[in-house]
């Protein structure tokens, strides 16, 4: 399956959120963007799309132009106060 090589806690997020005919859309891309992107922002970028699979590649371009605004937006309330980190796990956010 496409999604055995990611860490479980994403693994197990991206099922929740995602279909299954979603996550085989994005097919083998989710290794290909977990190895260019690593886990921290892998985990960033799929709780920015909200189970949303044309999203993933919105917030791949922001990516490529400035990673640390995904993690602002991804790991910080709107008052800019960090409330997610997210070089730990779903689990240890609270997001699953």
């Amino acid at each position: 399956m496409m999604l055995n090589k990611l860490p479980t806690d994403v693994r197990q997020y991206i099922q929740e959120k995602f279909t299954q005919s979603e996550i085989e859309e994005v097919g083998e891309r989710w290794q290909i963007i977990y190895k260019e992107i690593g886990t921290r922002f892998l985990r960033a970028v799929v709780y920015l799309a909200e189970g949303q699979v044309d999203a993933i590649d919105t917030y791949l371009k922001f990516l490529e132009k400035n990673n640390k605004d995904i993690l602002d937006w991804a790991e910080n309330d709107e008052k800019n106060r960090k409330i997610r980190d997210f070089s730990k796990t779903f689990q240890e956010n609270g997001l699953l």
